[in-house]
Order: C-alpha cells, then structure tokens, then sequence
C-alpha cells in the first residue's frame, strides 16, 4: 500500500536528521514523504533538500512561515496516497511504524484513522518511558462519544484517509494549539470509526520546547472544542473565539476561578512532566506539589499511573512518563 508521510518543519534542525533516516529506514517501503518548510530560518531547508536529492521518494516544498496548521494542509493537499501518515519534525519512527500500521488498517477496514502509542525520549534520543494506551477499543471510543467528550490522539502516530481529511475541512488555524485535537474530534464526531493501535511506533521527543503547549491558551481551546462538539451534536451552529470567550466571561466569578483553578493544575502537572524530562527534578516535585494542592483529583490517579507505569517498565530499565492529555 501506497503511503504519503507529511510533515511541517520550521525550524527543525537539530532534530531533522534523525527524522529522515528513521523515514528512510521504513521496513515499509511503497511511500513518499512530503515535507513543508515553513519558513525556517535555520538550515533546516537546506537538510530537507539534501535528502530530497539523495532520495525520489522526498518531496520537499518551501513556503513562508504561515504556521503549522498551514504547513501540514499544505503538505497533504500535496499529497499522492489514499492513506496519510502524519509525523513532527523533532520525533521519530520506528523502522516498523508504517509496515505495522497498514496491517492494521488492512486488518480493520473500518476505520478511517489509526493511531498508535509512542515511546517518550528526552532531546538526546535517551528513552524516558512509554505512553498510556487509551482508546484502543471500539467501546473506549463509543463510551467518550456519548459523554460528548474531547477525544485526543499522539498526532505524529496518525494515519489516515485523506478523503476524510478533506470532508471534515482540514486544520483550522484558529485552534492552535490545539489544532489537531479539533481535527480528530471532527472526524471522530461525523460519525468515521477511529482506534488506537496498542503498539509502540513513535519516538516522541520531550524537550524544553515541548512546553510552548502548555498553555492557558491550549486549555480554553479545548474548552472550545468542547462547546463545537456540544452544538454539532444539537444541530446549533459552532460559536466562533469571539463568541465563545464572551460567554465563558459572562459566567459567575465563582465559576471562572474555579475554571482557573483547574487550568492551573493542569498546567502544573504537564510541565513538571517536561521539568522530570530535562532533568529539573526540583522544578518537577515543585510543580506537582502545587498541582496537587490546586485538583488532587486530577493529579493523584496520574501520579498512580505514573508510578505504576514506572513499576512496570522497570524491566526494560525505562521510566514512565504521562501521556494524559486533558
């Protein structure tokens, strides 16, 4: 099977190299790879190229910087295959990830998305630990569908149809960050069957730039993803940024503190993972002990699972990192 793996690189350098060849060292070799540089001002376009000359099955397109949700619509408007592949710049593939992954959409031709579980790595390509599985199961995706819940996936283990790509209108820049999440719940919620993959396929890379999503910005997204799924569901009309913000200050202040509150565990929480990441153990305990003191009902099963995961994947000498995204 015919695939097309895309990707947005800006500024991507240190980590493009390592991208390519686990690209090139795909067991799976019937693919291209479609790459927008979106404007870097590194080398990263001047790697991109090189490769392109080394290697017909790269495609290289050089555009200005008109951000990542451009950058990837751009890439698979591009793209040859019924089948997309989506990947991050600074991440990598296992050699298997596409062999893998169209097995099991062959074996289940159901579903017009898959995505897989990933491995995390600090910036030095050093293992930190391996994700959680969640929604690996038909019902575990049915069950958050009736709850009207926000469903996320690791976008850079993605595959997909691109004809569904296309019906639910790609990325929409102005849920960044938060983009991708608003991509899969659309597809999730008109109606097209997705699942997880329980197998580890991705290299995920923690590193201090992973904290730019972790963001106040990031949460009231979701919020808003969450409020389009809401009126999607009733027949109403989504609220636009504008529309959504107003109303959710209209709220009684007690209520927007509490919203605060949360936000701010959350955020906590998520960076501590990326302080324990990059070594900063003492920003990481700081983090957490402030995220518990803020939503100890968030915080305490994912420390559970963290310390059970750790437990777990002691005998392969990793160590666990949280993968929960809300």
């Amino acid at each position: 099977m015919f695939v097309s793996i895309v990707i947005a690189a800006y500024n991507a350098e240190p980590f493009l190299c390592e991208l390519m060849d686990s690209i090139l060292a795909q067991t799976h070799e019937d693919f291209e790879a479609v790459i927008v540089d979106d404007g870097s001002t590194d080398r990263s376009l001047e790697i991109l190229r090189g490769y392109e000359q080394r290697d017909a099955r790269i495609r290289v397109i050089s555009q200005e910087n008109q951000g990542a949700s451009a950058a990837r619509n751009t890439a698979i408007e591009a793209a040859r295959a019924e089948w997309i592949a989506l990947m991050d710049a600074d991440d990598t593939m296992e050699p298997n990830r596409l062999e893998r992954q169209i097995v099991f959409v062959q074996d289940h031709p159901e579903l017009a998305l898959a995505a897989s579980m990933v491995i995390h790595i600090d910036a030095g390509g050093r293992e930190l630990g391996r994700s959680v599985p969640t929604f690996t199961t038909d019902e575990s995706i049915e069950t958050a569908k009736q709850r009207g819940e926000v469903i996320g996936f690791h976008q850079n283990t993605v595959l997909m149809r691109k004809d569904v790509f296309e019906h639910v209108g790609g990325y929409r820049h102005e849920f960044w960050p938060g983009e991708d999440m608003d991509l899969w719940n659309r597809i999730v919620y008109a109606g097209y069957n997705v699942r997880v993959q329980p197998e580890y396929l991705v290299r995920y890379r923690v590193h201090g730039s992973s904290a730019s999503v972790q963001t106040r910005q990031y949460r009231e997204n979701v919020r808003w993803i969450h409020q389009c799924i809401f009126n999607r569901q009733r027949g109403l009309p989504e609220p636009s940024k504008v529309d959504f913000l107003r109303a959710q200050r209209s709220q009684p202040l007690l209520r927007r503190l509490n919203v605060r509150r949360l936000d701010t565990s959350w955020i906590l929480y998520r960076n501590a993972t990326i302080y324990f990441a990059t070594g900063k153990r003492l920003n990481a305990i700081w983090a957490i002990a402030r995220a518990v003191i803020l939503d100890p009902v968030y915080v305490f099963p994912r420390l559970w699972r963290l310390v059970s995961s750790r437990l777990a994947s002691n005998n392969s000498g990793s160590r666990a990192v949280s993968s929960s995204l809300s």
